[in-house]
């Protein structure tokens, strides 16, 4: 019987809905019985600051480079349809590799550095070399196990994340603990400071590499890190900020 899947959606969180907006789904296609699929739909774009209440004077900034993160609360995130590499490989006896096959015990730790609930069914396979039997461990290489890398996708003229991203298919999934009736997913994405950029060209008088142009260039940063949604005891530092946030909540179905 397959599992079955009711998800809650939540409601997304914007600290600048101009700067970056998401919506994320898990239709009940997006289901199998190891896996939950999670679609994220990001919209980008550029706001406004205002250089002096009295002057009237505005910039527009935006971010070439963002970050998605998802913590995983009840399950572990699949590598399926990650870009992975060979970590590690272990040679392993037939029986072990029948063992395996029928469905049994195969997430026993390889080496000190891999955590068991690391080892997810999707990241190991078994193979057979001139009678010989290897385990093979697979890491996820295309940025963090819970980290998406935006740029390059959805850029304007001037390099900006600007229109949506992504959203058109699933862009992670999820394998809930065997013995988990209730999963939380959070999705958050943030922009990243040293990927801002600000339209010169409209200012360039007081941008251009003087004195009046860094306090601009700081207020502005300031201001958008007023704007994060992060906690003021968050330890990860000031790069980041925060942009938007959604949390989703899946429970089985008995």
């Amino acid at each position: 019987m397959l599992a079955e899947w009711k998800v809650r959606l939540g409601q997304p969180k914007f600290a600048a809905p101009r700067l970056a907006s998401l919506q994320a789904a898990s239709p009940s296609n997006a289901h199998s019985p190891e896996t939950i699929g999670i679609f994220v739909a990001l919209w980008c774009g550029r706001d406004m600051f205002d250089l002096s209440t009295n002057s009237g004077e505005w910039l527009s900034y935006g971010f070439r480079i963002g970050e998605i993160r998802v913590d995983v609360k009840g399950g572990f995130i699949s590598p399926q349809g990650r870009f992975k590499l060979e970590f590690c490989r272990e040679k392993i006896d037939q029986t072990a590799s029948r063992i395996a096959a029928r469905g049994g015990p195969s997430r026993r730790t390889l080496s000190a550095s891999l955590k068991q609930d690391q080892i997810s069914r999707g990241s190991q396979v078994y193979e057979e070399k001139r009678g010989e039997f290897f385990r093979v461990v697979w890491r996820v290489a295309d940025a963090g196990h819970n980290t998406w890398k935006v740029f390059g996708d959805g850029l304007n003229a001037e390099n900006v994340l600007e229109h949506k991203i992504i959203g058109d298919d699933p862009l992670f999934f999820v394998e809930p603990n065997d013995d988990a009736d209730e999963v939380r997913v959070t999705v958050s994405y943030f922009g990243d400071l040293f990927g801002l950029w600000i339209d010169e060209q409209a200012g360039a008088a007081k941008l251009n590499g003087s004195e009046s142009g860094l306090r601009t260039k700081q207020a502005i940063c300031a201001a958008v890190l007023a704007k994060s949604l992060r906690t003021s005891d968050d330890s990860q530092g000031e790069r980041f900020v925060l942009l938007c946030q959604q949390r989703l909540i899946a429970t089985r179905v008995r």
